[in-house]
């Protein structure tokens, strides 16, 4: 999961650069074709035990009034959200700010993304070793740590080298190392209650995170315009947004389950 978006980024771009962008597609074409093969002649079967209730749509709401109303569960997911929405809100703006405004080309954004996406592969191989340490809490803090310095950082760098793309690479850099230590720890968090409604969790967060995700990426994709301020805005509001939730929601996430 981190490292394709490692490989991608360059490889999408220097094939958009040498072959065109249809190239891209049949690519993308084969890949998929690859993996329905895969996962029909090898992929198991990995539910043991079947539940005997009936599959429709007001069993699937009912699961998620249940998900929805447990407190630790809002404060996890939310965490989690606010995090991936940062994450996609770049992927969303980044191609606009940084070919169009910076002049890099594909290959170079390509390389760009590569590096950020690096930095998020570091923040989850760290967190995965610091949470034996620290817990899944101290995990998840160092991420939102990161996430509030990254906005600020993206703030200040906009602000004193406006026409610098390093300047957005460093502070994005530490926002994706954020979302490595905090969106597989916060999902973890997240589904502990809910041992016997794990898909019905793991469900609902996945639409919340791609809802939001799809929201603000509309909203900055139509905004930007000559300048780089509608995507570091964003940024530097979801980050200080999840140190807000971390800080002041110190006691529902210490409540026993």
């Amino acid at each position: 999961m981190g490292g394709l978006p490692v490989v991608g980024p360059p490889g999408g771009g220097a094939l958009g650069v040498w072959s065109g962008r249809p190239a891209c597609f049949v690519v993308m074409f084969v890949i998929t074709a690859c993996l329905i093969t895969i996962a029909v002649l090898f992929l198991p079967e990995t539910l043991r035990h079947k539940s005997d209730a009936p599959l429709s749509i007001r069993e699937i709401l009912r699961s998620f009034r249940i998900v929805f109303a447990n407190p630790r569960w809002r404060v996890y997911g939310a965490l989690n959200t606010l995090g991936h929405t940062g994450l996609f809100t770049f992927i969303t703006g980044s191609p606009f700010v940084l070919q169009d405004l910076y002049g890099l080309t594909p290959l170079q954004f390509g390389l760009f993304f590569s590096v950020c996406s690096s930095a998020f592969v570091f923040g989850a191989w760290t967190g995965s070793r610091l949470v034996i340490r620290r817990g899944l809490d101290g995990t998840i803090a160092i991420g939102v740590a990161c996430f509030f310095i990254g906005g600020i950082l993206q703030v200040l760098g906009l602000r004193l080298f406006p026409g610098s793309a390093i300047a957005l690479l460093i502070p994005e850099m530490i926002y994706f190392a954020g979302v490595g230590f905090v969106l597989p720890h916060s999902i973890a968090s997240a589904l502990s209650p809910f041992p016997e409604r794990a898909g019905a969790a793991t469900s609902l967060q996945g639409f919340l995170q791609m809802m939001f995700s799809a929201c603000f990426g509309l909203g900055v994709s139509t905004l930007l315009g000559s300048s780089a301020v509608p995507l570091v805005a964003v940024t530097v509001l979801l980050g200080t947004s999840a140190a807000i939730l971390f800080v002041t929601t110190a006691r529902i996430r210490q409540r026993p389950l």
